[in-house]
């Protein structure tokens, strides 16, 4: 396990999707052995192979659930221990539930893996199985980034100067993690409305900033929050395509930006963090940190205070456009279907909004801790951020 990877190993990822016509429990167990066992030696998975080799994986059943019932049952599995097995998998009447280690990988890892399981035992195993991950990853975009032109190098400066929006003197109290999960689809076609919208009247801007930004502007309507925003950037972008990275590559970057409700601003701050090579920089500064923390006898513990004011940090992660999930055997119509990713945010103050597309359709979950914010708050934020984001921009509607 590398250390990108070991970094995540005490966190989880939650996947979900449904409403899908499932094989019986007993043909993704055994899918979810097959997957595990080929790949012993190119994928995360493999790590799993000298416990699990050819056993199948447990596949629980849990009771009848529709979509409403969702955040209950995704709380309910957040909260369970975080030191269960690799590798967990549930369903709830059309519904699978994939529950993965953190360390083994990031969202990517997820989507491939939900559809895998999805195929059914008959079915061929897919490539990326048996695609060797390229060799020392992060070394080589590094310095193939950095090395073209060595005035990015200015982007590794800052990276430790850590967020200025904290209080070290605020009055805290005693904190336990309570994860709970919100989950939100947008009407069909949105999407595509919102691309003609944004080539009228903002031309360059991304679908992913837009839809930051309103979400933004309504939590930060509803609930304190702090000056700067949270973008997860996946690193794979700087390395060539034929480089294939299984495990964690992803990176967290501050931005400060004059209105994080403002598309263009917001899209302006994705962009210069991205040529300015930050998401590689945050991701080789923080496996810097981890490995100076292992060598010095620990790693960091979870939080066990939180301000008696808390403020909410706002984090916004896009998966994209997941081919992969695409062509599921679904059971209900568009506008009935969902498929999210998630994880439990590493700060109590965190919000962590993960949007992901299925072609014309999207849907968006929220990760946060209830015993800090309150749900309803957020839900009627990310609802109301869904439900019309163009009139949340007023001078820039037709």
């Amino acid at each position: 396990m590398s250390t990108r990877d070991a970094m995540w190993s005490g966190s989880r990822i939650l996947g979900v999707v449904g409403p899908v016509r499932l094989p019986s429990n007993d043909e993704i167990a055994s899918r979810a052995a097959a997957l595990i066992d080929a790949g012993r030696r190119c994928t995360p998975l493999g790590v799993m192979a000298g416990l699990h080799a050819t056993d199948p994986v447990p596949v629980r059943a849990l009771p009848q659930c529709g979509a409403g019932d969702l955040p209950l049952v995704l709380r309910q599995l957040a909260r369970e221990p975080r030191d269960g097995p690799p590798l967990g998998l549930a369903t709830a009447g059309n519904y699978l539930f994939v529950d993965l280690c953190h360390g083994l990988g990031d969202s990517r890892l997820m989507v491939l893996l939900t559809r895998a399981l999805l195929d059914g035992p008959a079915a061929e195993l897919p490539s990326w199985v048996r695609d060797r991950e390229v060799s020392a990853p992060l070394a080589r975009a590094v310095s193939t980034f950095y090395g073209s032109d060595p005035r990015r190098l200015r982007a590794l400066l800052g990276v430790d100067r850590g967020r200025t929006d904290i209080d070290d003197h605020a009055p805290t109290r005693s904190w336990t993690r309570s994860p709970s999960v919100l989950v939100a689809s947008a009407s069909v076609g949105l999407a595509d409305e919102l691309r003609r919208w944004r080539d009228r009247w903002m031309s360059g801007t991304s679908l992913a900033a837009i839809l930051c930004a309103a979400v933004s502007r309504e939590v930060r309507a509803r609930i304190p929050a702090t000056d700067s925003t949270s973008v997860i950037f996946d690193c794979r972008r700087y390395l060539p395509e034929s480089a294939t990275v299984h495990g964690n590559f992803t990176a967290g970057v501050d931005l400060t930006l004059p209105d994080p409700g403002d598309p263009i601003e917001f899209g302006r701050g994705i962009g210069e963090a991205l040529a300015a090579g930050r998401p590689l920089a945050s991701l080789a500064h923080s496996v810097h940190r981890f490995r100076r923390a292992v060598r010095a006898g620990g790693r960091p513990g979870p939080a066990t205070t939180v301000s008696c004011s808390p403020r909410a940090r706002l984090v916004f992660s896009d998966v994209g456009q997941v081919i992969p999930l695409c062509s599921l055997d679904w059971v209900d119509g568009p506008g009935q279907r969902f498929a999210g990713v998630l994880s439990e945010p590493a700060e109590p103050e965190s919000i962590v909004f993960t949007m992901l597309r299925r072609g014309p359709e999207l849907d968006v979950t929220a990760s946060l801790h209830d015993n800090v914010f309150d749900v309803d708050i957020v839900q009627d934020a990310l609802d109301s951020a869904l439900l019309d984001p163009l009139s949340l921009f007023p001078g820039r509607t037709p």
